[in-house]
């Protein structure tokens, strides 16, 4: 990234937190949640051109897609109104807006899906955000690092899931899969 668009990123008086993610991206991580939740229901609450939406797994009872320039607001919903039409466990999965990332963690553990994962900027995983995430019952399970053509630094893609009774997550192992991808995604 050119020095130029570094500090014109930096130097915004006005949030801009609408980046399209790359199509293969988003298959990249859709592929990261295990198979085993294919039958459940998926969510995406920043459905934009619907990369994420789109590539869902087919055999999902049914998939949700939120989009606050379509008029229908993730953040403004109600958590019953979201959860009605869950009948199994929830997953989400999106870019959400970085300008209001605590915001959109709190809506996030308060619908408490068994698995989240978001992809972020590096940066955003701070302790006092994994200290939260922990004290609401979830636990870091992968995180993958990579780049996007001019996106602002190195993003990762980061899942977590829901501790059990023991602080353990649903698939028995404790370690968090730490890898990167040397892909440029365009």
């Amino acid at each position: 990234m050119s020095s130029q668009i570094s500090h014109d990123i930096k130097g915004r008086t006005k949030p801009q937190d609408v980046f399209y993610t790359p199509k293969e991206l988003a298959l990249l991580h859709i592929d990261m949640i295990d198979k085993k939740w294919n039958k459940d229901t998926w969510c995406d609450p920043c459905y934009g051109e619907g990369v994420y939406f789109d590539n869902f797994p087919k055999d999902g009872l049914q998939n949700m897609g939120y989009e606050i320039t379509k008029g229908d607001d993730f953040l403004t919903r109600h958590r019953e109104d979201i959860l009605e039409d869950v009948d199994d466990n929830l997953i989400i999965i999106s870019n959400p807006p970085y300008s209001i990332l605590d915001l959109w963690l709190a809506k996030t553990v308060e619908l408490k899906p068994v698995v989240f994962s978001y992809l972020l900027l590096q940066h955003h995983i701070t302790p006092k955000r994994l200290e939260r995430l922990e004290k609401a019952g979830y636990r870091m399970t992968k995180m993958k690092y990579l780049k996007v053509f001019k996106w602002y630094g190195i993003s990762v893609i980061v899942n977590f899931e829901l501790m059990d009774e023991f602080g353990g997550v649903n698939n028995g192992d404790d370690k968090v899969d730490v890898t990167y991808n040397r892909t440029v995604f365009r």
